[in-house]
Protein backbone atom coordinates (compact mmCIF):
# COMPACT_ATOMS: atom_id res chain seq x y z
CA UNK A 1 0.00 0.00 0.00
CA UNK A 2 1.51 3.68 -0.91
CA UNK A 3 0.87 5.85 1.81
CA UNK A 4 -0.69 9.32 1.21
CA UNK A 5 -0.67 12.21 3.33
CA UNK A 6 -4.16 12.98 2.53
CA UNK A 7 -6.30 9.76 2.17
CA UNK A 8 -9.91 11.43 0.49
CA UNK A 9 -10.99 8.12 -0.02
CA UNK A 10 -10.94 6.56 3.21
CA UNK A 11 -11.83 10.03 4.63
CA UNK A 12 -15.33 9.75 2.00
CA UNK A 13 -15.82 6.15 2.91
CA UNK A 14 -15.61 6.96 7.00
CA UNK A 15 -17.87 9.76 6.75
CA UNK A 16 -20.15 7.93 4.14
CA UNK A 17 -20.39 4.48 6.59
CA UNK A 18 -21.54 6.85 9.44
CA UNK A 19 -24.07 8.66 7.28
CA UNK A 20 -25.80 5.23 6.54
CA UNK A 21 -24.89 3.67 10.08
CA UNK A 22 -24.85 6.56 12.60
CA UNK A 23 -23.76 4.19 15.94
CA UNK A 24 -20.58 4.03 13.74
CA UNK A 25 -19.60 7.05 15.48
CA UNK A 26 -20.05 5.81 19.07
CA UNK A 27 -17.07 3.21 18.18
CA UNK A 28 -15.16 5.75 15.44
CA UNK A 29 -11.30 6.32 17.10
CA UNK A 30 -10.87 9.54 15.01
CA UNK A 31 -10.73 13.24 16.05
CA UNK A 32 -11.44 15.70 13.48
CA UNK A 33 -7.62 16.62 13.32
CA UNK A 34 -7.07 13.20 11.52
CA UNK A 35 -8.92 14.10 8.97
CA UNK A 36 -7.75 16.75 5.37
CA UNK A 37 -8.42 20.83 6.57
CA UNK A 38 -11.28 21.78 5.02
CA UNK A 39 -14.83 20.04 4.34
CA UNK A 40 -13.99 16.43 5.60
CA UNK A 41 -13.12 18.37 9.06
CA UNK A 42 -16.25 20.36 9.61
CA UNK A 43 -18.30 17.43 7.85
CA UNK A 44 -16.97 14.79 10.94
CA UNK A 45 -17.34 18.28 13.63
CA UNK A 46 -20.26 18.06 13.10
CA UNK A 47 -21.48 14.18 12.71
CA UNK A 48 -19.25 14.32 16.35
CA UNK A 49 -21.82 16.84 17.42
CA UNK A 50 -24.86 15.65 16.63
CA UNK A 51 -23.51 11.82 18.42
CA UNK A 52 -22.16 13.75 21.26
CA UNK A 53 -25.60 15.15 21.80
CA UNK A 54 -27.08 11.27 22.14
CA UNK A 55 -29.00 12.36 18.53
CA UNK A 56 -29.33 10.20 15.89
CA UNK A 57 -26.38 10.53 13.11
CA UNK A 58 -27.71 10.92 9.53
CA UNK A 59 -27.76 12.98 6.61
CA UNK A 60 -31.17 15.21 8.02
CA UNK A 61 -28.88 16.07 11.68
CA UNK A 62 -25.77 16.64 9.87
CA UNK A 63 -26.98 18.80 7.36
CA UNK A 64 -29.22 20.81 10.50
CA UNK A 65 -25.55 20.70 12.36
CA UNK A 66 -23.75 22.49 9.44
CA UNK A 67 -26.41 24.68 9.17
CA UNK A 68 -25.09 27.61 7.60
CA UNK A 69 -21.36 25.67 6.26
CA UNK A 70 -23.41 23.21 4.41
CA UNK A 71 -22.45 25.52 1.32
CA UNK A 72 -18.85 24.98 2.28
CA UNK A 73 -18.91 20.92 2.88
CA UNK A 74 -20.29 20.69 -1.07
CA UNK A 75 -23.95 20.75 0.17
CA UNK A 76 -26.18 18.35 0.52
CA UNK A 77 -25.89 16.73 -2.75
CA UNK A 78 -22.38 15.89 -1.47
CA UNK A 79 -23.71 14.49 1.46
CA UNK A 80 -25.91 12.17 0.36
CA UNK A 81 -22.90 11.62 -2.41
CA UNK A 82 -21.01 10.00 0.70
CA UNK A 83 -23.54 8.37 2.05
CA UNK A 84 -24.75 6.26 -1.48
CA UNK A 85 -21.00 5.56 -2.28
CA UNK A 86 -21.38 3.10 0.84
CA UNK A 87 -21.99 -0.62 -0.40
CA UNK A 88 -20.69 -1.88 3.33
CA UNK A 89 -19.28 -0.59 6.37
CA UNK A 90 -17.66 -3.60 7.30
CA UNK A 91 -14.18 -2.31 6.42
CA UNK A 92 -14.57 0.83 8.62
CA UNK A 93 -11.97 0.06 11.29
CA UNK A 94 -9.55 -0.22 8.02
CA UNK A 95 -10.77 2.86 6.33
CA UNK A 96 -9.90 4.70 10.00
CA UNK A 97 -6.04 2.99 9.44
CA UNK A 98 -5.93 4.81 6.75
CA UNK A 99 -6.87 8.26 7.77
CA UNK A 100 -4.48 8.15 11.26
CA UNK A 101 -1.66 6.76 8.53
CA UNK A 102 -1.76 9.61 6.82
CA UNK A 103 -2.00 11.71 9.57
CA UNK A 104 1.51 10.13 11.20
CA UNK A 105 3.10 11.22 7.81
CA UNK A 106 1.45 14.58 8.06
CA UNK A 107 2.69 15.36 11.53
CA UNK A 108 6.05 13.56 11.29
CA UNK A 109 6.77 15.35 7.95
CA UNK A 110 5.55 18.11 9.67
CA UNK A 111 7.83 17.77 12.77
CA UNK A 112 10.93 16.85 10.39
CA UNK A 113 10.63 20.44 8.77
CA UNK A 114 10.58 21.64 12.10
CA UNK A 115 13.72 19.78 12.90
CA UNK A 116 15.14 21.01 9.69
CA UNK A 117 14.55 24.75 10.47
CA UNK A 118 15.24 24.60 14.12
CA UNK A 119 17.60 21.94 15.17
CA UNK A 120 18.48 23.52 18.44
CA UNK A 121 15.30 22.18 19.69
CA UNK A 122 15.97 18.61 18.58
CA UNK A 123 14.70 17.62 21.97
CA UNK A 124 11.41 18.90 21.70
CA UNK A 125 10.90 17.47 18.21
CA UNK A 126 12.45 13.94 19.68
CA UNK A 127 9.17 13.81 22.31
CA UNK A 128 7.21 15.01 19.41
CA UNK A 129 7.59 12.52 17.37
CA UNK A 130 7.70 9.90 20.32
CA UNK A 131 4.27 11.02 20.95
CA UNK A 132 2.80 10.26 17.87
CA UNK A 133 4.34 6.75 17.62
CA UNK A 134 2.93 5.95 20.79
CA UNK A 135 -0.43 7.13 19.93
CA UNK A 136 -0.32 5.02 16.56
CA UNK A 137 0.48 1.97 18.81
CA UNK A 138 -2.36 2.31 20.83
CA UNK A 139 -4.66 3.17 17.57
CA UNK A 140 -3.25 -0.13 16.35
CA UNK A 141 -3.56 -2.43 18.96
CA UNK A 142 -7.27 -1.21 19.67
CA UNK A 143 -8.21 -1.95 16.15
CA UNK A 144 -6.65 -5.38 16.71
CA UNK A 145 -8.51 -5.97 19.54
CA UNK A 146 -11.43 -5.28 17.73
CA UNK A 147 -10.90 -7.66 15.21
CA UNK A 148 -10.39 -10.45 17.50
CA UNK A 149 -13.36 -9.67 19.63
CA UNK A 150 -15.73 -9.96 16.55
CA UNK A 151 -13.47 -13.10 15.36
CA UNK A 152 -14.32 -14.38 18.67
CA UNK A 153 -18.38 -13.23 18.65
CA UNK A 154 -18.15 -15.00 15.47
CA UNK A 155 -17.55 -18.62 16.60
CA UNK A 156 -20.53 -18.34 19.93
CA UNK A 157 -23.35 -19.76 19.87
CA UNK A 158 -26.55 -18.19 20.37
CA UNK A 159 -29.56 -18.54 21.63
CA UNK A 160 -32.17 -18.93 18.97
CA UNK A 161 -30.42 -17.79 16.05
CA UNK A 162 -28.43 -19.65 13.68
Amino acid sequence: MTSKLFNQEAEQAVLGAILVEGSLIHECTLLPMHFSPGSHQLIFQAMRGVGGSRQEVDIVSVTTKLGDLLGQVGGLNYLCDLADAVLTTANFTFYEQYILEAFRLRETRKIASNLAENPERFAVHYQDLTRIQEFMQKETRKSKDILVKIYEDMGRETDGLS
